[in-house]
């Protein structure tokens, strides 16, 4: 690994990829260890009641972000000063961490209400990690803060530093004897907020605070591109897991553990995509088109990785998981297909978020959200899982194909760059 990043530091892109996706790889490596140890330790139904509390902490999380992630570093990019730059940093992490207590209110009122349309017991979950439960909207920020300011290892220690922290609690905790679904969801919860909001306190201490000239021109940027993104996410990001809820609603918690360790095992397919965009982000601001070598080789990389992970599953599954998992098998295939899709779209995102494609970000976003709650009701409720991942597949191919004519056509408007 540190020779592949030593040979490669002269090419940024490639190095700053690099370094991310051995990052992201080390870290969903460790994932996969705990997804793969834990139903060990677990039965199927508690495991299916940890992936259902995350969805529904994932789902409502999205509202709270308010497109603040990308506005912040939008300015940040269009900046030349670095004092500006950091201050803005500073201000849109405040901005992060202020909105994450607001959605631990928010999520303690809606765990009275868990009851009515899903399992009660998500509902003393979901108050038993209330201080850690906006993990998600400050860890949004933070990346895309990192992303901007061209601090890629930053953003990579951060990214590998979870997964492996919380891999040698929850060992050290089975054998203690204390290991059980209410210490596993506290401690992967108050991991996840620590390894996130260490790192914004200690480097970003000096610039927390609220800036005059940056808090107007952070309300502009809101105003003109900010809330149109906002509205973009939630009617589209949320409603990708809307299968989970859908599925833990009709079917037993048992299919909710195979859908979602199935969608945590491919979930490394998209860390290709995910590391060369977050790489070339920064650089988008003054290029009109996505190099056409940088698609080939992430769709490449993109489609050997697909065959190796499903291959790799197929033996972890059959002769580790045991039969209580092997409904997997058939799930796999599609939801490796759906990350996949997702990997490649993460690119043109990245290049239609820095230039600031608003309207063409909601228009995709308006698509998603039809096509997710129509094929999410269509196909699970009916087929179970299976039905999830197509829906999925379906929802993302149109995504990507509409991302892909957007950014073509701003490409012949703006001219070569």
């Amino acid at each position: 690994m540190k020779y592949l990043l030593r040979k490669n530091k002269n090419n940024r892109i490639l190095y700053e990829s690099l370094l991310m996706f051995f990052a992201e790889g080390i870290g969903l490596s460790f994932m996969l260890f705990i997804y793969l140890i834990r139903p060990k330790m677990l039965s199927i139904d508690e495991i299916g009641l940890i992936g259902y509390v995350l969805s529904l902490v994932s789902f409502f999380s999205t509202f709270f972000i308010f497109g603040v992630d990308n506005t912040g570093a939008r300015l940040i990019i269009t900046h030349e000063d670095e004092n500006s730059k950091k201050r803005i940093a500073g201000l849109t992490l405040l901005i992060g961490i202020l909105l994450s207590f607001l959605y631990s209110i928010f999520m303690f009122i809606v765990s009275f209400f868990v009851p009515f349309f899903g399992d009660p017991q998500a509902a003393i979950l979901i108050r038993i990690t209330l201080p850690f439960v906006g993990y998600n909207i400050i860890l949004a920020i933070y990346n895309q803060v990192c992303y901007a300011l061209g601090r890629i290892k930053e953003a990579s220690v951060q990214l590998a530093l979870y997964s492996m922290i919380y891999f040698v609690l929850m060992i050290a905790m089975y054998y203690i004897g204390i290991f059980n679904v209410r210490s596993a969801v506290i401690v992967e919860y108050g991991t996840r907020m620590l390894v996130v909001l260490v790192p914004v306190v200690i480097i970003y201490f000096k610039y927390l605070r609220f800036y005059k000239e940056e808090w107007q021109e952070f309300k502009k940027e809101q105003k003109e591109r900010g809330w149109t993104i906002y509205f973009s996410r939630i009617i589209f990001f949320p409603t990708l897991g809307i299968d989970s809820l859908i599925l833990g609603y009709f079917y037993p918690l048992a299919s909710v553990a195979h859908y979602t360790l199935s969608n945590t095992i491919s979930a490394p397919i998209n860390v290709i995509g995910n590391s060369l965009s977050q790489s070339l982000y920064r650089r988008f601001s003054n290029k009109n088109k996505i190099d056409n070598k940088y698609i080939m080789y992430l769709v490449l990389v993109t489609l050997a990785s697909c065959i190796g992970c499903y291959g790799i599953s197929f033996v972890v599954i059959k002769y580790f998981l045991g039969n209580e998992y092997m409904p997997m098998i058939y799930i796999l295939p599609v939801t490796i297909l759906s990350y996949a899709i997702r990997g490649v779209t993460t690119l043109y995102t990245s290049f239609m978020n820095a230039k600031g494609m608003a309207k063409e970000i909601r228009n995709c976003a308006v698509m998603g959200f039809i096509g997710n709650i129509l094929f999410s009701f269509a196909l699970i409720i009916p087929f179970g899982a299976i039905g999830g991942a197509v829906s999925r597949v379906i929802v993302l191919g149109v995504n990507l194909g509409m991302r892909v004519f957007y950014c073509g056509k701003y490409h012949k408007l703006e001219g070569e760059v």
